[in-house]
């Protein structure tokens, strides 16, 4: 994912930035719902 936004930064500066915004917003989803859900149902 990571290597995928820095690729984008050096063709396209603003798909990059798009890129790299997307997939911290994902990420924050992640950690804020599913990984909590997850936790729960292991335990």
């Amino acid at each position: 994912m990571e290597n995928v936004a820095f690729r984008h930064i050096n063709s396209n500066t603003e798909v990059g930035l798009v890129a790299i915004k997307d997939y911290v917003l994902i990420k924050k989803y992640l950690m804020r719902y599913v990984v909590p859900k997850i936790s729960k149902s292991v335990l």
